[in-house]
């Protein structure tokens, strides 16, 4: 199966994840919410949307920081399932789906150490796309951006970011950041 994918990346879907955690230490802190919008690679339609709180074993270890961006204690989390079925579940989704992310790097480390501590295998495309990186190559020379954050991509764009670090929402953020970056790519002629 993993020789396929590096053969063909055009027939896979695109898979729009974020994720939340307790912090930025992924040997240390847990995920906390990730949500997810699948969609079609040619047509940009979404397939599918998820989000999908995770209960927290430690909270004791969790920074109060991180957990004050999430806006914590102000949120809901009785539906909240343990982190191998909230896994299980965005792999069943996003099949060997392309992920596409705001600085993938750091969830991407989140999720394949939760991927490995939960027993589960990796069924996700061996390629991933980061819209950071992306966004640097097409726009490296605007000089009001200075981070390539998903925040001040937004606001460049003018697409909106409802709920700022609620990861659904940053999924749906990163989706029109993605868009927009196409739209000013080339197309190929071949």
């Amino acid at each position: 199966m993993r020789k396929q994918q590096l053969v063909n990346m055009r027939n896979h879907p695109l898979v729009f994840f974020d994720i939340e955690t307790t912090g930025i230490i992924p040997e240390q802190h847990e995920i906390i919410e990730l949500a997810y919008v699948v969609a079609d690679q040619h047509t940009l339609r979404i397939l599918k949307e998820k989000s999908l709180q995770v209960q927290v074993k430690h909270l004791e270890t969790a920074d109060p920081f991180a957990l004050s961006i999430i806006q914590y204690e102000k949120r809901d989390w009785s539906d909240a399932m343990p982190l191998r079925q909230a896994l299980a579940q965005f792999l069943e989704d996003a099949n060997d789906g392309l992920l596409i992310g705001q600085n993938i790097s750091f969830d991407w480390a989140f999720l394949r150490r939760a991927l490995s501590s939960e027993g589960l295998e990796d069924t996700l495309h061996y390629h991933r796309l980061d819209i950071m990186s992306m966004a640097f190559l097409v726009l490296h020379d605007v000089p009001e951006l200075k981070k390539f954050s998903l925040k001040e991509l937004t606001t460049y764009f003018h697409v909106p970011l409802n709920k700022e670090h609620e990861a659904l929402s940053d999924a749906h953020a990163t989706l029109a950041v993605y868009k927009k970056l196409r739209e000013m790519t080339p197309k190929s002629t071949s």
